[in-house]
Order: C-alpha cells, then sequence, then structure tokens
C-alpha cells in the first residue's frame, strides 16, 4: 500500500526536486534553439515572486510526463524567472525568434533536504552574500 509520502513524491509539487530534460525550436516542430537535450535540476516553489508561469505549467505532473510550452522571447525571462536564462538560448544559437516552442520531459521527482532547499533559494535571489556555508556557490 502507497503512502501519502510516496504518492506527493511522484507528483510536481511545492518544495520538491524536479529533473528535466528539454529542446526548444522556433516552430513546434523543430529543435533549432536548443539541438541537444539539456538537463535542468531545481526545486519547486522556491522563487522570490512565487511560482513562476513554468511551474504553473508544470504543478501537478507526474514524472514521465511530456510536454510543451510556447514562449514569446520578450517574455522569457518573466516565463521562467530564475530557472533558466535566455543567455543559455540567444547567445549560444545567435537566434533570437519571435517565440520559442519549449518542449520537456518530467526525468524524475523526489523529495529535498533542508540544505537543498536553503540553497535553491539562495540561488533564487542571486547568492547569500558569503560566509553561511549554503553552498550556493555565490562566494
Amino acid at each position: 500500500m502507497e503512502t501519502s509520502s510516496q504518492i506527493d513524491s511522484q507528483s510536481v509539487d511545492v518544495l520538491k526536486k524536479i529533473s528535466i530534460t528539454y529542446t526548444a525550436g522556433t516552430t513546434p516542430e523543430t529543435r533549432d534553439v536548443v539541438e541537444t537535450p539539456r538537463k535542468l535540476e531545481f526545486v519547486f516553489g522556491v522563487g522570490t515572486q512565487g511560482l513562476t508561469d513554468f511551474e504553473y505549467a508544470l504543478a501537478g505532473k507526474n514524472a514521465g510526463d511530456k510536454g510543451q510550452v510556447e514562449v514569446a522571447a520578450g517574455m522569457f525571462e518573466e516565463f521562467f524567472g530564475h530557472l533558466l536564462s535566455p543567455y543559455d538560448f540567444f547567445q549560444a544559437g545567435g537566434i533570437q525568434p519571435g517565440r520559442i516552442f519549449f518542449q520537456y520531459v518530467i526525468d524524475g521527482i523526489s523529495d529535498t533536504t533542508p540544505s537543498e532547499v536553503v540553497k535553491s533559494m539562495a540561488a533564487a535571489v542571486g547568492g547569500c552574500e558569503g560566509g553561511c556555508g549554503c553552498g550556493c556557490g555565490s562566494h
């Protein structure tokens, strides 16, 4: 019999560690912005402004679920917030489309440790200014 904790760990929810693989293209069928699948791992729901639009799109989904979101290039930072930088897409490939189609697969969902939550919160605000040992990488 599954416990509530086991069931919860299977769906995207606040303070869960989410692992995804993604690609992106200028149309729903292409992968010309991010051709080779990339990994992204983050703690869901630790941003300073609440959930990002991308997190809303993932909420309640399960490991193995696939999806696609369409994002206007000018809305990239607002849509992904602290999770992804537009520079990862637009400087590397030199492509600045009006829209990107971001395809993803949720590879895994797991519980977090308190230190992972603190590290993610510090990273979401640009670091902790040093000395605390949180591991955010800003010092």
